[in-house]
């Protein structure tokens, strides 16, 4: 059984009019918005409740998600709304390694803490996936798996995330297919970066 834990931004995307904080978000969006949670498997409209934006019920697997999708009618967003202050390419961004870490002390804490109740146990020869992987994986301090493999863009941060048994540099946004056979992986991480 395959779990996606999706946390974080590393790059932020041009601000909309549906952009809120993220403790209103429920009731800030316009009211034709609606909030998609993929990983969740919700769709609410923008008008759900504090409260009831809370109570939702979380389905435990991808595999519960997939059982019943539910999409919106019309795709709720413009193509500006993925639009980025810098359209660079990304590989030039990503040419000199950045060893440094891209959500606080807490945030990394509380990751590291999730990932600690959620993977499985130390040793059982889980085999993970950090997707845009990067010097640091935030996994729990001495997690054994048979493999924990990494994607990313720069290879000298990957080399240096003592986490990694092996590491495959790729611009997942010129080529989104992984380098990896389908069933693969356990567990599959991406934090902080689109």
């Amino acid at each position: 059984m395959m779990r996606a834990i999706v946390t974080g931004s590393g790059r932020r995307l041009a601000p909309s009019k549906a952009a809120a904080k993220s403790q209103d978000l429920a009731l800030s969006l316009s009211r034709r918005s609606t909030i998609l949670l993929p990983a969740a498997g919700l769709l609410l409209p923008a008008t759900t409740s504090r409260r009831a934006f809370a109570a939702a019920s979380y389905p435990e697997t991808v595999e519960d998600v997939l059982k019943r999708p539910e999409w919106p009618e019309q795709w709720p967003y413009p193509d500006e709304a993925f639009g980025r202050f810098d359209e660079t390419d990304d590989t030039d961004f990503y040419a000199e390694p950045r060893f440094v870490t891209h959500i606080d002390d807490m945030a990394i804490k509380a990751l590291t803490e999730f990932y600690e109740e959620s993977f499985p146990p130390s040793g059982t020869g889980a085999k993970l996936l950090d997707v845009c992987s990067s010097w640091i994986s935030h996994y729990p301090a001495g997690y054994v798996a048979e493999r924990i493999s990494g994607t990313g863009m720069n290879e000298k941060e990957l080399k240096r995330n003592s986490i990694l048994t092996d590491y495959s540099v790729k611009d997942l946004n010129k080529d989104p297919k992984l380098p990896y056979d389908d069933n693969t992986f356990d567990v599959v991480t991406n934090t902080a970066s689109c």
